[in-house]
């Protein structure tokens, strides 16, 4: 299931943006992704709570959010880290979650399990990520002239409580 669908079933229509596109090449597919999925069901994507340069501290999010006029229903975050910080900030400031707010992100870590309530997540298989990387890594000492070859590794989404759509 595609976690854009999963935001739009449950009614969110202004979904907001957290993750600095330019500290990593797949923070900024994730972030086109998140345009491509708004285009495709034809919502705007706000330049007001799309925030894609940030440092992923407390302080500096919690600023970010402090500067905004209104926010959305939902947001996605580029990784755990910053949806736990980013559902830290909202409990500091009396929100219930997910009645009031959904958060969902990306890559499944401790922060995404240890969060409370627990975060709605697209998993990535890290270990096998490192396995594969390492393999193409020898691969490609034992073949330098080859051609490039990008690999994707697909994902699974991990329904829970940030959502109010967990199973």
């Amino acid at each position: 299931m595609w976690l854009w669908s999963i935001l739009i079933e449950l009614g969110h229509t202004r979904i907001g943006f957290v993750g600095d596109i330019d500290f990593s090449p797949s923070y900024e597919e994730r972030f086109e992704g998140y345009c491509k999925a708004m285009r495709h069901y034809q919502l705007p994507v706000n330049t007001h709570y799309t925030i894609t340069s940030i440092k992923e501290e407390q302080a500096a999010l919690f600023q970010a959010l402090e500067g905004l006029e209104e926010w959305p229903s939902a947001w996605f975050c580029v990784n755990s880290g910053l949806g736990f910080i980013l559902n830290s900030y909202f409990q500091s400031k009396g929100f219930a979650i997910p009645e009031q707010v959904s958060i969902v992100c990306f890559d499944n870590t401790e922060f995404a399990i240890l969060a409370q309530p627990p975060l709605t997540t697209m998993c990535t298989d890290l270990r096998f990520m490192g396995r594969k990387a390492v393999e193409t890594l020898e691969w490609r000492l034992r073949n330098p002239s080859a051609p490039i070859v990008n690999v994707a590794i697909g994902t699974e989404l991990i329904l829970r409580e940030s959502t109010g759509a967990s199973h």
